[in-house]
């Protein structure tokens, strides 16, 4: 029972240190890992990728007709590795 208690009051001082460095890390930082942009350069075309692919998708018709049936399919692939990307 004794080493029971002892791993518990051992696991409440890691948490409790643990605790402790977050708060200094974080007070560290004067607030800026909460300062994070929310709509980068590289999000913006990703973004951007997916609606030039979900606009093609809803285009798959025509487009098809215009250019035929594997250009469409290859861009909207291509515009969907890109936007992951």
């Amino acid at each position: 029972m004794w080493l029971y208690n002892a791993n518990l009051d051992f696991c409440e001082e890691i948490c409790r240190v643990n605790r402790l460095e977050n708060m200094a890390d974080i007070g560290s930082l004067n607030g800026a890992v909460y300062k994070r942009k929310l709509l980068s350069p590289n999000r913006l075309k990703g973004l951007a990728s997916f609606a030039m692919a979900g606009l093609t998708w809803y285009n798959l018709l025509p487009l098809t007709l215009l250019v035929g049936q594997t250009v469409p399919a290859i861009g909207i692939a291509a515009a969907l590795f890109y936007g992951i990307k």
